[in-house]
């Protein structure tokens, strides 16, 4: 009986692979990887850039007038005056400490907008050019092939086409476009050799069900259980309470204690690893464009500073087998979980909260 070399019969057929894709096809998908590294450059480039110090000390400043950080409107006569001032050499009225702190809080409020809306910018942006992108190269192909393999071609790009659009039609979801941006600001921000991260994570409990957790990521610093709040607007938070307040204009919504929401994942991950509930950290992450009206608890954060929150934790906990392992355990995990579990998953969410607003 004549022996089969496996090995030769895959190379000819890559090879034959090869050599039937026509050059065009082979520029695009080299433009397409240039456009994906440029997209992640300029990505990372933002999340490294200064922001606009002048549009910032300007959105509290009388109309027409130039100012800076270090300037600020006087509170009775409006010129422009130190912001370290004890009172204003015009007209010599004294400048409160509160006064100070609110707008210093205004300016930071205002720069993490500006932050919020360029990421959001971002993030669309690359989806969008990655379509773009595709139906280019499926006009190509319709155009320069003919034959079994224009089908083929078309057929693989159609796929990614229709993929992209449900991938950019569930970010018109705000829960899911946050979703995104801290995903994003994670794989730019987090060394990749010392961090492993999950996102969207289905993990089966043992009493039965799903629960859904924004992100995961394993280190040798412990594991941290990330949950992601796209809330805009002013948020009343107490680390005891069971609710916290949003409030929108004269709206107002009470939404689960996250921190409480985010201890149950926490508790369900130590299960199931058998880890002692100290390895793991608790996060909650919200929006820039949110104001806390009371005091942050410990381990709320917000979007842009979660990255450097996460880096502060220095101390090893885990070695980095334990790492590998548990990061494996998760990944499998998320991967038992089927698609009808997910959406059953997704519409108890959505039933538990029609009844609410009932």
């Amino acid at each position: 009986m004549p022996i089969v070399n496996t090995e030769n019969i895959v190379k000819d057929a890559f090879s034959s692979i090869l050599h039937a894709m026509p050059w065009y096809f082979w520029l695009i998908i080299g433009v397409a990887v240039l456009l994906r590294v440029l997209v992640e450059t300029a990505q990372r480039g933002r999340g490294r850039r200064k922001p606009v110090r002048s549009s910032i000390a300007n959105a509290d400043s009388p109309a027409g007038t130039q100012s800076n950080e270090r300037l600020m409107p006087c509170q009775d006569c409006r010129r422009m005056i130190s912001i370290n001032a004890l009172s204003c050499p015009h007209c010599g009225a004294p400048v409160s400490a509160s006064y100070v702190e609110s707008v210093k809080a205004k300016r930071d409020f205002a720069r993490r907008k500006l932050r919020k809306e360029a990421d959001e910018s971002s993030v669309l942006t690359g989806h969008g050019c990655v379509l773009v992108l595709f139906a280019c190269a499926l006009f190509l192909v319709l155009k320069f092939t003919s034959g079994v393999l224009m089908w083929i071609l078309a057929a693989i790009l159609l796929l990614f086409i229709v993929t992209g659009i449900c991938d950019t039609l569930r970010l018109r979801d705000k829960g899911k476009l946050g979703e995104e941006i801290v995903k994003q600001k994670l794989a730019n921000r987090l060394p990749k050799d010392k961090y492993k991260i999950i996102n969207d994570v289905f993990l089966p409990l043992k009493e039965g069900g799903t629960t859904q957790i924004d992100h995961i990521i394993v280190s040798i610093y412990g594991v941290f259980v990330v949950e992601t709040k796209n809330y805009s607007g002013w948020i009343f938070a107490d680390r005891n309470q069971q609710s916290w307040t949003q409030s929108i204009g004269r709206e107002k919504f009470h939404f689960q204690n996250p921190i409480r929401q985010n201890y149950l994942h926490i508790c369900s991950i130590a299960d199931d690893l058998g880890l002692p509930k100290e390895f793991l950290h608790g996060i909650v992450t919200f929006a820039d464009d949110c104001e806390f009206k009371t005091e942050m608890p410990d381990g709320v954060v917000f979007f842009n500073d979660l990255a450097a929150y996460i880096l502060r934790f220095s101390e090893q906990i885990l070695k980095q087998c334990e790492v590998d392992d548990i990061f494996s355990a998760i990944k499998e995990w998320n991967a038992s979980v089927s698609p009808m579990q997910r959406a059953d998953h997704v519409k108890g969410i959505s039933e538990r909260l029609a009844r609410k607003e009932a």
